[in-house]
Order: C-alpha cells, then structure tokens, then sequence
C-alpha cells in the first residue's frame, strides 16, 4: 500500500470517525431537546388544564351564586305578594265587619277630624256613614255629595288640606311600617 493511500484511507477514516461522532452527538442532542420539548408541553398542559379547572370552577360558583340570587329574588317576590295578599284580605274583613268597620271610622273621626271639616266617603258606605252618624261629633262636619273611587274609609278636607284616612291609605302606611316584621313573623325572615 502506497503512502498516499494510507494517509487517504486514514483521512476518510478520521472523517468518517468524526461524521459518526457528529452525528451520534446531534441525535444526543435532538434527543435531549425532544425530551425537554415534550417535559415543556407536559407542563403547559398541566398548567393548560389547571387554569380550565379554575376557570370552570369559577364559572360554576358564579353561575350558582346567580342562580341562588336570582332564587332568592322569585322567593322575596312569591313573599310579598302573600303579605299583599294579606292586607286585601285583611281590608276586605274590615270593610265586611260593620261594627269593627264603624269602630275604625270613629277612631279616624275622633283622632283626626277637626270642626267644619267636609267628609268624604266611598259610595258602598253611604247607608252606614251618614249625616246623622257624624252628627254625633258635635264638630260640625259635613257629608260630602260626591263620592270617592275608593274601598273605605275617610278623606277629611278643607280648603286648604285634605286628609286622606282611606283604607288603602291606612294599609299602606301599616304595611310600609310593619312589612320587616310581618316578614319575620310568617316567613321567619
């Protein structure tokens, strides 16, 4: 063998050597970026579906929390309707009651009416509140001709002021008062 052929055959050697290395070195090094690209997506994914969990989670509490409010608004509506309910009722009883009616109408007269005081009714009390029933008060009060679009009671008025003791006046102020602890007494509120 000739000189030159050793020393060729010894460069392709080396070459051949050095490719091997090379190579065995980048598929070392492509193995080592797989793994770490593929730890990088395991993390991402982790963390991917960590976030979804929360985001989820916190969609559902919200979405419940909603729901419960909105639960919450149907039960107090439900509620004041009863205690609506209520107070019509309790209005109609008075009104039907004639004794304890004319017991109403006589506190309203004696805590509020004043002398010269014209009073008006409702057209379905014009046989029990009559002239002759205010005559009574010695306060000089007149019965009004007109009647008032209204389910009972009073309205007292003079020039200047007018007083309104309708029943649904007196309702109202009752309820506006007392609806808390109506609240409580039947619903435990």
């Amino acid at each position: 063998m000739s000189a030159t052929k050793v020393i060729t055959d010894r460069i392709l050697q080396d070459a051949t050597n050095k490719c091997v290395e090379i190579e065995q070195t980048a598929l070392s090094e492509a193995k080592e970026i797989a793994q770490k690209a593929e730890l990088t997506i395991k993390e991402e994914e982790l963390a991917l579906q960590k976030y979804c969990d929360e985001l989820c989670q916190d969609i559902m509490r919200r979405s419940q929390s909603q729901t419960n409010l909105e639960g919450k608004k149907v039960l107090l509506a439900h509620k004041l309707q009863l205690i609506d309910d209520a107070y019509k009722q309790a209005q109609k009883v008075i009104f039907a009651d004639e004794s304890r009616y004319l017991s109403l109408i006589d506190i309203l007269i004696t805590s509020n009416a004043e002398d010269g005081e014209t009073v008006y009714i409702c057209s379905a009390d014009k046989n029990r509140i009559t002239q002759q029933f205010l005559d009574k008060y010695n306060l000089h009060l007149l019965l009004s001709k007109k009647y008032l679009d209204i389910s009972g009671g009073i309205l007292l008025a003079k020039k200047e002021y007018d007083k309104n003791l309708t029943l649904e006046r007196i309702f109202v102020a009752s309820r506006e008062k007392k609806e808390a602890q109506v609240l409580k007494i039947l619903f435990g509120d």
